[in-house]
């Protein structure tokens, strides 16, 4: 932030205004869910840059109250240009409309990248602001950065339109697709740099989500270790059919680093009855062909837990059951240079099948990240 002070005062054409406006909104990933990440930019009348702001923390000021509040000579907001990424909220939540705020201060122009769906609003905060005279653009300068700033808000768009928790895989595999030996030894195939940018991603879900094999095998603490989220505590789902983790859960390493309320159990909903241990809590869950359960109602469930985006980390069994009920929106793919080999090892994928090339899942292009000596593979399902 205090290298943008700096810039305070220089022109900025709209692009640049808008990508500063994306690259703010950026730093509110994992601080403000379930609320979308939001950036703003004010220009003052000439386009020289007085004012900017994301939204920091669920509950706190949004981005263009903290950017309005950033311009040291407020008289300079009249007539000023407003570039945000999310169309300004309209309605009375946790904090005032912004769209009232902006109107107050008697703005000139707003330009919005993404449009808001929700119900709560129905584009009230572009009416008030037409209503008060400003002039409003959707930004459509740039296709690429556009897609970007979709992107940005996919788990909050995603909840909106399906009610159910939003789903991102994640694995670590070897060149050829391995994630471990088939004796179950994982660690480490990728490097640190991998390794970091996981623990940013475990900040950045409501949850982790690890099968039951992949618990009682690796004993993993599933926390979170990034310098960025101190502190932070997360949730944990594990998917265990039959609840085989009863007796080990509480001493584990995940049982001693979580507290109780933090740990969901996806079980049978007849084994629940049985082996109920107070304190965590219980997704009752129905059986899919493959074995595991029904995605789609499972994700109905936690979403309704307040649950808006899960990170799975599981094994093979976990994320071929995701791939064949096309359950995940998102993957990551953090990818060596070695090779393990067929014979020796497990592949993520090992249990999702087509008969026929028109089967295959379809994924949107991917955006390609080096960690280290790592490729990090980012993409969607499309099909």
């Amino acid at each position: 932030m205090a290298n943008l002070e700096a810039k305070l005062g220089e022109k900025y054409s709209d692009f640049r205004a808008m990508l500063l406006a994306y690259h703010l909104a950026e730093q509110g990933v994992g601080f403000v869910e379930p609320n979308p990440p939001v950036g703003c930019v004010i220009l003052d009348a000439s386009n020289h840059l007085i004012g900017f702001g994301y939204h920091q923390a669920y509950g706190q000021g949004h981005a263009e109250v903290q950017a309005v509040q950033s311009v040291v000579d407020r008289s300079l907001l009249k007539n000023s240009r407003v570039f945000v990424t999310l169309e300004p909220c309209g309605h009375q939540g946790k904090t005032p409309p912004c769209s009232d705020m902006l109107a107050k201060h008697k703005i000139g122009e707003l330009i919005y990248a993404v449009s808001d769906p929700s119900p709560l609003f129905h584009h009230r905060g572009l009416e008030v602001l037409r209503q008060a005279g400003v002039n409003i653009q959707q930004f459509n300068e740039s296709a690429d950065l556009l897609n970007k700033m979709h992107r940005l808000v996919d788990v909050y768009m995603h909840n909106l339109n399906h009610k159910t928790s939003f789903v991102s895989q994640k694995f670590a595999s070897s060149l050829d697709g391995k994630i471990a030996l088939k004796n179950g030894q994982s660690q480490w195939i990728t490097g640190k740099e991998s390794r970091r940018f996981t623990h940013f991603l475990r900040a950045s879900h409501d949850a982790i989500l690890v099968g039951v094999k992949t618990l009682l095998t690796d004993d993993p603490s599933l926390n979170i270790r990034h310098e960025r989220f101190t502190g932070k505590k997360n949730k944990v789902i594990i998917l265990d059919p039959s609840f085989k983790s009863n007796k080990f859960l509480k001493t584990s390493k995940l049982g001693q680093e979580h507290s109780p309320e933090n740990i969901f159990i996806a079980c049978h909903k007849d084994v629940i009855p049985k082996v109920n241990i107070e304190g965590f809590n219980y997704i009752p869950c129905l059986s899919a062909d493959d074995g595991l359960f029904v995605w789609n109602e499972l994700l109905k469930a936690t979403k309704a837990l307040g649950i808006s985006s899960i990170l799975v980390e599981g094994g093979a069994c976990t994320h071929s059951s995701l791939l064949a009920q096309k359950a995940s929106n998102r993957i990551y793919a953090f990818i060596a240079p070695s090779i393990i080999g067929g014979q020796a090892g497990v592949g993520w994928s090992d249990h999702f099948l087509v008969t026929n090339l028109n089967e295959k899942l379809e994924l949107a292009p991917p955006e390609i990240t080096k960690l280290g000596s790592d490729i990090l593979f980012k993409t969607y399902r499309l099909s």
